[in-house]
This record gives C-alpha cells, sequence and structure tokens, in this order.
C-alpha cells in the first residue's frame, strides 16, 4: 500500500510483531515538514493511516532515529523547519492511537542518526552534530523517561548510517564520511553493557541512508 502523505527523510520505522509506525519526514510541498506518524497492520496489506503526532507538532523534526521495544516506539533528535538540530525524543504507545508524548532529550542536538534496541534499552549512534559528524552512542531506558545517558563512542564519525537491534546486540551499517565518501563498515555493540562500539565487518557496498530491520538471528 502508499503511505499517507508523500515525504522523504522519515525518522525511520518501528513496530511490534502485528502494527508497524512510520515517523515524520519532509514533503516538497506545504506543511513541508510532517508531525504525523502513519501506521500499518503487518499482517494485512492497505495503505497506511494516522496514528497520531510528534509531541512538537508546531515545529516536527524529520531525519531523526525511531527505535524502541515491542511496547514503545521513540524518536529521536532530527532537524527544524528553521533548520535547527534537534534533541528531543517523543515516544508512543505502538497498541493504542494517539500523539507523541514528551520522553527527554538526547545529549546534544543531532539529526540524519540512528538507533538500535532490545526490549529495555534503545542505544541512539551517529548522526550530523554541529556542523560535524558524531561517533557518540548514548541509551535510554524504553519503559520510563528521563535524558539519555552516554554509552560510549563509535569506532569512527558517521551520518546517514542504519541500525537495527536483536535483543543482545546492536548494529549500525553505511553512511557517509567527513570527506563526503561513502563507508561500508558495520559497527557492533553489546547493548546490556556500556562501552565503545567494535568492528563487525562491512556490507557488500558502500551507501548512506541505510534502512535497516531485525529477527533475534540476522538482519537485513
Amino acid at each position: 500500500g502508499d503511505l499517507a502523505y508523500a515525504r522523504a527523510f522519515l525518522m525511520g520505522g518501528h513496530s511490534s510483531s502485528t502494527r508497524a509506525l512510520f515517523g515524520n519526514g519532509y514533503s516538497t510541498t506545504s506543511p513541508y515538514y510532517f508531525a504525523a506518524i502513519d501506521y500499518i497492520t503487518i499482517a494485512s496489506t492497505g495503505n497506511g493511516a494516522d496514528f497520531g503526532d510528534h509531541h512538537n507538532s508546531t515545529n516536527p523534526p524529520s531525519s531523526g532515529g525511531m527505535t524502541g521495544s515491542s511496547t514503545r516506539a521513540v524518536l529521536g533528535g532530527g532537524d527544524t523547519s528553521d533548520n535547527q538540530d534537534e534533541d528531543q525524543l517523543s515516544y508512543f504507545t505502538i497498541s493504542s492511537l494517539g500523539n507523541g508524548t514528551d520522553f527527554g532529550n538526547l545529549g546534544a542536538a543531532r539529526t540524519v542518526l540512528t538507533g538500535a534496541s532490545s526490549s529495555t534499552r534503545a542505544v541512539y549512534g551517529y548522526g550530523y552534530y554541529a556542523g560535524n559528524n558524531s561517533n557518540v552512542l548514548e541509551y535510554i531506558t524504553i519503559s520510563s523517561t528521563g535524558n539519555s545517558t552516554d554509552f560510549g563512542d563509535q569506532t569512527t564519525q558517521l551520518n546517514t548510517a542504519g541500525g537495527e537491534g536483536g535483543g543482545t546486540r546492536g548494529l549500525y551499517a553505511g553512511g557517509d564520511n567527513a570527506a563526503g565518501a561513502l563507508v561500508a563498515s558495520i559497527d557492533f555493540i553489546t547493548i546490556a553493557s556500556t562501552g565503545n562500539a567494535s568492528d563487525f565487518g562491512d556490507m557488500t557496498s558502500a551507501r548512506r541512508y541505510v534502512e535497516t530491520s531485525s529477527s533475534a538471528h540476522g538482519g537485513l
């Protein structure tokens, strides 16, 4: 099917076993920056429907990161219509429709970041911060609210990468570096602990704006 609105730079997607959410984004026509969250029922086919809005509906961000648990989806960061990087975190209860609720803030405002999670912890990485690529990893406890906490550092500074978690490990793939070159590298972390990321291997080709999905056994 189709999304309810045509848009680019979606803040990724996240799902439970029954429902998937797609967040915010940017359009070439007014209102340009979308507060709306779409949802679909995974077992059926059909177009996306309105789930609710980002908690900052007056100046919603695009190009952030979305991850969470089977209960909650949490949107983090992005940039807004006045070209400001954001540090906001907004959460949604996947099983019920409604607007996002303020979760807290990232340690620093950044855009084109990505996230990976277990059932209890979400870890946001990479992105673009204050004119530079970021290598910072920071985490939240999904079932609570509050500001993020430092997790460690990634192996290099990148943006526009993709992230995904399989319960135990979080992986972050691709992106572009400070010179604008695309990369094929994959980092991994152990989500339950804190510490720096390690090299996992490489994708078959270098690319950015990577979108990801995983089971507990493998990732695409």
